[in-house]
């Protein structure tokens, strides 16, 4: 199963908000503190390979942070893939 999830469609004024989302469903809670000013835009395009996601994140630069708070909070929320917890391997440039 394929999965791509991007901002191409989106009107300017709501990419900021789907982004930060998509990156804390995906992968772990995190923080974006900063963005690059501008448009955002952003595309993560993965697919399974067993249990583990493989991924390619394209985005405009952004400053992202785990805090202790949110690593606690990722021990205890479950992944969106069926397969239970799931490693994850990504890319980015």
């Amino acid at each position: 199963m394929s999965i791509v999830l991007t901002t191409d469609d989106l009107m300017p004024c709501e990419r900021e908000a789907f982004w930060r989302h998509v990156m804390s469903d995906t992968f772990a809670p995190m923080t974006i503190r900063e963005m690059a000013e501008g448009d955002v835009a952003g595309s993560i395009r993965g697919h399974w390979v067993g249990r583990l996601l493989v991924t390619d994140v394209q985005s405009t630069g952004q400053d992202i942070r785990r805090t202790p708070r949110l690593i606690a909070t990722a021990k205890t929320s479950r992944p969106s893939n069926p397969n239970e917890s799931s490693p994850t391997l990504a890319t980015s440039w």
